[in-house]
């Protein structure tokens, strides 16, 4: 088989950090720019990459790449692309949903180009079942359920200046839904991000990390499975896994090949000499139930304590100075101004003992006088930024 494109959209600000991890499976970028990374590969680079990389959200192949810029030739052309390996596998058909987007082209009407793209498909492809995206944006007048459970392709269509390139996703459930978070707790932190904010620190000679305001336990059991090189197949499938192509011994071969590596980059990190231990607390009751259920069903190994307590009130006394403090402080109706001022003046404070790295909006950078921004991404739809107080 002739290698293919993958491309990787990014996350906002963590392109250094999805680079570095692709560094660490030995894959050669081909391009890299705003809106994602281009790599060519084979089968095993998919599959590294989805079971692997913990700062991105999906994987796509690239299955059409033309130039068009009239709805007559888009409609030619498109009737060209062998859609056919992604629609079906040996025991089930898939509904085909559909992402477009369209800038400076004459291609330009994008719920157009979507609807003659359905047509196409299920014309050509009569046995496929074609439903409506039903996003965010869906009407609550769109029929967009089926009469009995399938599974979804999306395909992505992107027109940039008349060219126009098709891909199919490759992952399913998006990526940063490890499996492990089945209890979450108000405005979760994404994976993607808490594992972002753990590779993005300077220090690496440290005995403890501490969350205090750890929510479900997003960050601390990231970080635990960044130090794992955990990788992303034990609560979750992927849509690959349904394509003619799929060859599950394959597959496995290649699960075998990355198991090796991670062995091999344990045994250099030297995990049982640095072992660490994970703090997290939280003034909700609830929260820490959810954390010990998610720690336990991740699968992970390190040392955990928690504890429901009042950031305010917690003796940090009782850490080791060789500690990071790495967390989320809440951010907007959840906490009053006063409040926030008071836990943004103690984390001011614990700095010049600790390492104090967290993520705060952007609005709220001024409460800091000295800090050093390591990135910047949006959480939800809020901008924020990824400092350590200095």
């Amino acid at each position: 088989m002739k290698p293919f494109e993958i491309f990787i959209p990014l996350t906002p600000g963590l392109e250094p950090y999805t680079l570095y991890e692709l560094k660490e499976l030995n894959i050669t970028v081909k391009s890299s720019d705003k809106s994602g990374i281009t790599v060519i590969g084979h089968w095993n680079t998919l599959i590294k990459i989805n079971l692997y990389l913990k700062t991105i959200s999906r994987v796509y192949i690239r299955i059409a790449d033309f130039k068009a810029k009239t709805f007559a030739e888009f409609s030619a052309k498109l009737n060209a692309v062998d859609f056919y390996p992604y629609l079906y596998s040996k025991d089930q058909k898939k509904s085909v949903v559909l992402k477009v987007n369209s800038f400076q082209s004459a291609l330009f009407h994008e719920s157009a180009l979507e609807n003659l793209i359905y047509k196409i498909i299920s014309h050509k492809y009569e046995n496929i079942r074609i439903t409506k995206d039903c996003g965010n944006n869906a009407s609550a007048k769109d029929s967009c359920y089926l009469e009995e459970k399938e599974t979804e392709q999306l395909f992505l269509i992107n027109i940039v200046k008349d060219k126009v390139q098709i891909s199919a996703d490759s992952s399913g459930d998006l990526l940063y839904k490890r499996g492990y978070q089945q209890f979450r707790s108000e405005a979760p932190l994404r994976e993607s991000i808490a594992s972002a904010m753990y590779l993005a620190c300077t220090e690496r000679d440290f005995s403890c990390i501490i969350d205090p305001f750890c929510g479900s336990g997003t960050i601390p059991i990231e970080i635990m499975i960044n130090r794992a090189h955990f990788v992303n197949h034990k609560h979750r499938q992927f849509t690959f896994m349904n394509w003619l192509a799929f060859d599950k011994m394959y597959y496995e071969k290649t699960l075998h090949e990355l198991d090796k590596m991670i062995i091999q980059k344990l045994a250099y990190d030297n995990l049982d000499i640095r072992k660490i231990t994970f703090y997290a607390s939280d003034i909700d009751r609830k929260c820490i139930q959810a954390v010990l259920h998610n720690y336990q069903l991740s699968g992970m190994q390190d040392d955990l304590h928690t504890l429901v307590a009042d950031f305010l009130d917690i003796d940090f006394n009782k850490y080791p100075k060789q500690s990071l403090i790495i967390t989320n402080p809440p951010w907007g109706k959840r906490i009053k101004s006063e409040q926030l001022k008071r836990i943004y003046q103690k984390l001011e404070s614990l700095a010049k003992t600790f390492s104090v790295y967290c993520l705060l909006p952007n609005a709220n950078l001024s409460y800091f006088k000295k800090k050093k921004v390591l990135f910047k991404t949006r959480s939800g739809s809020i901008d924020v930024s990824y400092i350590k107080i200095c």
